[in-house]
């Protein structure tokens, strides 16, 4: 190779791995209601090419103005399938339809940006997968009054390297921090006491769940409505010009015989890089009533 040919080779990989990369996607407004927007993506999923399929759906806090729609397709589950125990925070990419006025927004988790936070060391060896997931999320997507597919969230311009390593200060939970809320005799009994709770919980609702093929190993996306969670996620975290919504909902995943949530405090800084440190401070409430919340599905 000739030598300047190489240099620029290097320099050029270098900017691109070092590229920044933003928790969300403002996909752009629809020009149809909330209802509508829902009924014409529900149409692309069902002729879809890439054989997506929607495995949840919910209104955080009961509100029709926000929605959100949980979607997989066999590249997602293969990646999942193929990668560590932790992919499967993966489960479901959340796609979020919001009303704002007389605007209605469609936004979704950036699959890259949460791909390389769970994945962890086993994201190099997906990247590609993943890239191919996110054009085929996006490509689903149906006719818009006014089309963006804008990476938003972040005013920090953050590498794939510091995502993976994130925390929001030096000594805050990071990835490998998670909690364990939950022990049975085995997976089966683990599901099954999850999904009883669920059943008949006030406050627990399950959105979605799915199965890593070929392992014990399964996530369950959770709707919360106690004194915890969806208000004050709204409230206090979700206060930008562009909406969030598809920050939610919550996961919990079962590992053999034991139940793990991610840490509150990691989760909401990961989600919101930016927040103040004023904003941060209460995330220390909010992962109390959230994990509390969690563990009332963990009773036999």
């Amino acid at each position: 190779m000739n030598f300047k040919l190489m240099i620029f080779t290097i320099i050029g990989t270098i900017f691109l791995s070092a590229a920044p990369i933003k928790p969300y996607i403002f996909i752009g407004e629809s020009g149809e209601s909330v209802e509508r927007t829902k009924s014409k993506i529900i149409q692309a999923v069902f002729f879809s090419d890439e054989s997506f399929e929607i495995i949840g759906e919910y209104n955080p806090e009961n509100n029709p103005e926000k929605l959100v729609l949980i979607l997989t397709n066999p590249t997602l589950q293969k990646i999942i399938t193929n990668s560590n125990d932790n992919a499967a925070y993966l489960g479901g990419m959340h796609l979020a339809i919001t009303a704002k006025g007389e605007m209605t927004y469609v936004s979704c988790q950036n699959p890259e940006y949460w791909a390389i936070a769970f994945l962890q060391d086993d994201y190099n060896k997906h990247e590609s997968a993943i890239i191919k997931f996110k054009n085929e999320l996006l490509g689903l997507m149906p006719s818009m009054s006014m089309r963006i597919d804008m990476e938003y969230g972040s005013y920090s311009d953050l590498t794939s390297e510091e995502i993976k390593n994130y925390k929001y200060k030096r000594k805050m939970p990071g990835f490998s921090d998670t909690v364990k809320i939950g022990e049975f005799k085995n997976f089966k009994e683990a599901v099954g006491v999850i999904e009883s709770n669920l059943a008949s919980s006030p406050v627990c609702k399950q959105v979605f769940t799915n199965k890593t093929e070929g392992k014990n190993v399964q996530v369950f996306g959770i709707g919360l409505s106690g004194n915890n969670g969806e208000s004050s996620f709204f409230k206090i975290f979700d206060t930008g010009d562009k909406r969030a919504t598809s920050f939610l909902p919550y996961e919990i995943i079962v590992i053999e015989n034991n139940v793990f949530m991610l840490n509150g405090r990691y989760r909401f800084a990961l989600g919101f890089p930016d927040q103040s440190k004023k904003i941060f401070s209460k995330t220390k409430s909010v992962q109390k009533n959230i994990e509390a919340d969690l563990r009332t599905l963990m009773i036999k």
